[in-house]
């Protein structure tokens, strides 16, 4: 299997086996395979499918998701694997703008309940929807 990942980026094995458990067991999967070593193929109970791209870099800013977009084309999703990884907002919108959505672990597992690909790839974590509630912005 391939990676174009620096070594430094490449999520351990524990971390990949910990991701396949828990996306195999979430309500909205079908079915996970992995394609590469750090990009999987998820099929959802409602027939999409996401090509999802797992990564572990500490922060990931505007240079490294531009770095990993010209790396790995056709992506649904990048997920920054450990919990103390961030990304940036900038690399979110980013992301976004190349319709790829750029999550931690957390925030990938909620999109997964959404079934547009709009809402998947504007999802919302609920302590930002709570602080967005506080400013009087919208909570989606």
């Amino acid at each position: 299997m391939e990676n174009h990942l620096l070594q430094s980026q490449t999520p351990r094995l524990d971390s990949i086996e910990f991701f396949f458990n828990i996306i195999l067991n979430h309500s909205k999967i079908e079915n996970i395979k992995q394609i590469e070593i750090p990009l999987f193929s998820i099929k959802k109970t409602n027939g999409d499918n996401l090509i999802a791209l797992l990564v572990d870099i500490y922060i990931i800013g505007d240079a490294e998701i531009l770095d990993l977009m010209s790396r790995y084309s056709n992506l649904d999703a990048i997920i920054n694997i450990s919990m103390w990884n961030k990304n940036t907002k900038s690399a979110k919108e980013i992301a976004k703008e190349q319709e790829i959505g750029l999550f931690d672990i957390k925030e990938f597992m909620g999109a997964l309940n959404c079934v547009s690909r709009r809402a998947f790839l504007n999802y919302i974590p609920p302590h930002e929807r709570e602080e967005n509630k506080k400013r009087n912005k919208p909570a989606f």
